[in-house]
């Protein structure tokens, strides 16, 4: 029996009606529904029987009369609604959830003014190959929109975008770029990198990049002073394979990337206190493998489980953290009566004294940087930062000079018990210097 997947959005300003059902491969707009993946009410009409048809629905639909006006439109356009259930929902909504596919078609159809999120389509993958195309379709659209047609939209007269940045925003003393925010163009997926090409240098200057290396990995194993961790800066060796080696108790030789790709997502997430139910959803596994991972890890690592429970009873007697620096952030969540509230303070105890010294670090970076270029009498101007990155303009033939600069001054902003190492890069565009 042939699948049709429907993902989107429902608007109920008008009755919903399906002019007939559609034949294989045929796409017919339905009047009055706007299916558009991660829509938010966009007036485009998805496929309904793109696939081929029958249709069915598997889910559920809200107890009210928006419900039963849903129900009676697809029944009457002849679509199999008999494995649909009836839930509670706010009144004037309608949600159709997923709960199995069956053999059946899949229409996932979120309430009024909502969307279908990212992870509810991400666990339809094994259903159909059109998920995959729904989900390339969102990811396309959002980098149209947000940066391609966005930023166009913003580039001041002398052909540049000046975003601004706040000093008091963030609590963990990060800075915060605005209007627009430059401290989001995508890295994660080869085409979001494509993105950097926009950005360029003026006049035939150069950009010139560098970013630290695992910095809050380092500030982490300074601070707990691991003698694990800080074998493993202290010897250059790459700290997720060798966290694989140690987790998953094999030679470094034998770390397949799979195992890298866990003990990296272990790594960071114990800097953002992440739990066995976080982490199993991040990289596939069961709760219990998760667990077992960050009970190996703190096993191996065990200054770091030290440093993550003193942390915590020193905040809840203080009612404060602090960094390195001596930046705090009060924490009234650990007095709080809620147990959510208070595993969250927990959690910030943990990773506000990472994650802020990371951040009081890259402005000091910052600040010497900047002193340099002007006393060395260089054109070069610092332009922008992106958390553990800085990016300077200059003419080519400072290039050189410019990459030593920011190399050292990075690596001297802070002298920790661990090396601090920073990678720089130029070229032509922001895309060029990173790669």
């Amino acid at each position: 029996m042939c699948k049709a997947v429907v993902v989107g959005s429902l608007n109920l300003d008008t009755s919903i009606t399906l002019e007939r059902m559609p034949q294989p491969g045929e796409t017919i707009a339905a009047q009055g529904i706007s299916l558009n993946p991660g829509g938010k009410g966009a007036n485009q009409a998805f496929a309904l029987g793109r696939l081929g048809c029958p249709v069915a629905m598997v889910g559920a639909v809200g107890q009210d009369a928006a419900g039963d006006t849903l129900l009676e439109s697809l029944q009457a356009a002849g679509v199999d609604c008999s494995c649909v259930a009836r839930r509670e929902v706010p009144t004037g909504q309608a949600f159709i959830t997923v709960d199995s596919a069956g053999e059946n078609a899949i229409i996932i159809l979120a309430g009024a003014n909502s969307t279908v999120s990212p992870a509810d389509v991400e666990k339809l993958r094994p259903q159909h190959p059109i998920i995959d195309l729904i989900l390339e379709y969102r990811q396309l659209t959002k980098l149209n929109s947000t940066y391609v047609e966005g930023l166009a939209k913003v580039i001041a007269p002398d052909g540049r975008i000046h975003t601004s940045f706040q000093n008091t925003v963030t609590a963990t003393g990060r800075l915060s770029s605005t209007e627009p925010n430059l401290q989001n163009i995508p890295v994660r997926t080869p085409i979001g990198r494509e993105l950097r090409k926009f950005f360029a240098g003026s006049g035939g200057n150069l950009l010139v990049d560098a970013d630290y290396s695992q910095i809050e990995l380092r500030v982490l194993a300074h601070v707990a002073d691991d003698a694990a961790m800080k074998e493993d800066f202290l010897e250059g060796r790459d700290i997720h394979t060798a966290t694989a080696a140690r987790v998953f108790q094999m030679p470094v030789d034998m770390v397949t990337k799979d195992m890298r790709s866990k003990a990296k997502a272990v790594n960071f997430g114990i800097v953002y206190g992440i739990g066995a139910f976080s982490l199993s959803k991040d990289i596939g596994v069961t709760r219990k493998e998760a667990d077992d991972y960050i009970k190996e890890y703190l096993r191996n690592y065990a200054g770091v489980d030290a440093y993550m429970k003193r942390v915590v009873e020193e905040a809840k007697e203080k009612g404060y953290v602090e960094t390195l620096f001596g930046r705090r952030r009060y924490l009234p969540e650990l007095k709080s009566g809620n147990f959510n509230l208070r595993a969250f303070g927990e959690r910030v105890a943990r990773n506000m004294p990472i994650q802020g010294a990371a951040a009081d670090i890259i402005k000091i970076a910052m600040i010497r940087v900047s002193s340099r270029l002007a006393r060395e009498g260089l054109q070069g101007k610092l332009i922008l930062q992106v958390h553990d990155e800085l990016i300077v303009e200059c003419p080519p033939e400072e290039r050189e000079q410019v990459e030593r600069i920011l190399q050292e001054e990075m690596e001297g902003a802070v002298r920790l018990s661990v090396p601090m190492v920073a990678e720089a890069g130029s070229g032509r565009t922001w895309f060029e210097a990173k790669e």
